[in-house]
């Protein structure tokens, strides 16, 4: 058996990884093959082609198109020699609906972690409802919004939980002196370079004004490339901070109160319990684009799904007198921190329980048996 997973976010690596290793753990002598980073390398996908990962905002794509194109053509050819018995497209959806019209007409196809056509191009419902077999989501208002666009839907959960629990990150924290603090801010400025360019200014403005708090602010970076991006930025504008490398967990489950970018590392500071403030910033064209595009309250994955505004959002125009003010109101345990708090127990039950991938792997391989089957 054969299956392609396509992915090209750092997100999607990630669940990516996750899906290879339950895969393989169920049969072992699968065949992974497709597109993808480090994470879906190491977990054992060959693979096929080289994209560009991390690309922010309509700019940045169009900045990478010939990649992109270049990249298209030699996956499809690739995959029409490799004749998978199954087509796994992974978030990432402006590459992978392209590739679903072409590929879509060749392999049978499901798409985990679909695009969010529910807050804008909701064109893009005629590709899925035309070119693949269906979806799995992983957001549960999802599920009534592509049944009642008549997309067939699977639902198993969020894979975040799996994410947390397979990364050996317990509740030990490294033998460092970085986490020994009590008194920890901790800010994930996230991991592609455009969103840190713009966020991580801002960022260390408002970590100026906390450090007279008594606070002591520590920087997350993904890895060294990420850790290099941050302290250069930091030297050019005459700053100095920890900057925590690898996984962030530790830090997370350290820190009082937390900064991030929007984005998966929402949900698990959330899922971790922690207090936090969300942010977003672009460029002024991105910005004005997305504004026009994207119909939506707000854009945190926690206030999605828990469907209001729980967690404060600051998005390119930022405040930064009324964020120093919300850290205060968090870190004093203020009403703001207790309805965060336990809005975050009521998130953890919406998500589902663990084992949500495991799950997702079963149903993949069934299907893949079936189309092999009936070919």
């Amino acid at each position: 058996m054969k299956i392609a997973l396509l992915a090209g976010e750092v997100s999607g690596d990630q669940y990516g990884a996750l899906l290879t290793r339950e895969l393989k753990n169920l049969q072992p002598d699968i065949h992974l093959v497709g597109l993808g980073g480090k994470e879906m390398r190491l977990a054992g996908v060959r693979m096929l082609e080289k994209i560009p990962l991390g690309t922010m905002g309509w700019t940045g794509v169009i900045g990478q198109l010939p990649i992109y194109y270049r990249s298209y053509q030699k996956t499809v050819g690739r995959l029409i020699r490799e004749k998978p018995d199954l087509v796994v497209f992974i978030d990432n959806p402006g590459f992978n609906l392209a590739l679903a019209k072409k590929l879509g007409r060749l392999f049978p196809c499901y798409y985990y972690i679909p695009p969010k056509v529910w807050a804008h191009g909701k064109s893009r419902l005629k590709i899925l409802r035309r070119f693949v077999q269906g979806v799995i989501p992983i957001f549960p208002f999802e599920v009534d919004f592509f049944r009642h666009n008549r997309i067939t839907c699977y639902w198993f959960g969020h894979p975040i939980l799996d994410l947390i629990l397979s990364s050996g990150r317990g509740d030990d924290l490294p033998n460092t002196g970085l986490l020994s603090e009590p008194n920890i801010l901790g800010i994930l400025p996230g991991s592609r370079r455009q969103e840190i360019d713009y966020l991580l200014p801002e960022f260390i403005l408002i970590a100026e004004k906390l450090k007279e708090e008594n606070l002591t602010v520590v920087f997350s970076a993904l890895n060294r490339e990420v850790k290099n991006q941050e302290e250069k930025l930091m030297k050019r504008l005459g700053k100095t901070f920890p900057v925590w490398e690898g996984n962030c967990y530790p830090l997370i489950r350290q820190a009082r109160v937390l900064l991030s970018t929007c984005g998966t590392a929402n949900l698990e500071i959330a899922l971790l319990g922690k207090p936090f403030l969300v942010f977003y910033k672009t460029s002024w064209l991105n910005y004005a684009i997305a504004k026009h595009v994207v119909k939506l309250k707000v854009v945190s994955p926690v206030n999605l799904i828990l469907g209001e505004k729980i967690v404060p959002e600051h998005l390119q125009f930022i405040d930064r007198k009324l964020v120093i003010e919300q850290v205060k109101e968090l870190w004093q345990n203020s009403p703001l921190y207790h309805r965060e708090t336990q809005a975050f127990q009521k998130l953890t039950g919406l998500l589902g329980k663990s084992g949500v991938t495991r799950q997702v792997a079963e149903f993949l391989i069934s299907q893949a048996a079936t189309f092999k089957r009936n070919r």
